[in-house]
């Protein structure tokens, strides 16, 4: 059974609805509501949430839905943000707009993190957490980033190599501040992870 305690059972019932027009069941196969257990958040995501709530955003751009371990957190501890998440996978798209339909004031947008389909500060923020290091071109996206971003970039990256075959790149402060000459960029590291501020 799915309870408040074990999902985000409000954006799992929203999901539900968007993409079935109906209720979860009290029989439901729990397996199809994987994304939206609880675990702990991980301490990078805490500590960028903590970044958000500080800076109280109204719009905000998350790059790269993944499947969903920040996007929920986030949504639950700061409902008044108007979210928008960027993803290349036209799956996740859709799971998306099943949460849209379903209710949540989210809004989908299919495209490439190198070519943003959006205007220069379309957003207040952007965060673009654990994406960077899956890019060809980091330094064309962290641009991308900064010019949809209005007041803030936040990042979250690998800080040292791993074998994920995935991970195409190592970002660093170093690479981050030679492909944004200008701004001002803070970095602290969290368990294996640099997070970047830029603005």
């Amino acid at each position: 059974m799915i309870t408040d305690e074990t999902h985000y059972l409000r954006f799992a019932s929203c999901f539900q609805r968007g993409r079935c027009g109906i209720e979860i069941p009290p029989d439901v196969d729990m397996h199809q509501f994987q994304d939206f257990k609880r675990s702990n958040v991980l301490p990078r995501a805490r500590k960028i949430l903590g970044y958000l709530q500080s800076l109280y955003p109204k719009t905000l751009l998350d790059v790269g839905y993944g499947r969903g371990a920040f996007l929920y957190p986030l949504m639950e501890a700061m409902p008044h943000i108007e979210i928008s998440v960027l993803d290349n996978d036209p799956y996740k798209i859709t799971k998306l707009e099943y949460l849209k339909n379903g209710g949540l004031n989210i809004h989908p947008i299919w495209g490439d993190i190198a070519k943003i389909p959006a205007q220069d500060n379309s957003f207040y923020g952007v965060t673009a957490l654990e994406v960077l290091e899956h890019v060809p071109d980091p330094g064309t996206a962290l641009r991308e980033l900064v010019r949809v971003a209005r007041q803030f970039v936040l990042i979250s990256v690998p800080s040292k190599p791993d074998n994920n075959t995935q991970h195409i790149r190592l970002i660093t402060k170093e690479f981050v501040s030679s492909a944004l000459p200008g701004k001002r960029i803070t970095c602290e590291w969290v368990l294996g992870h640099m997070l970047a501020m830029i603005r």
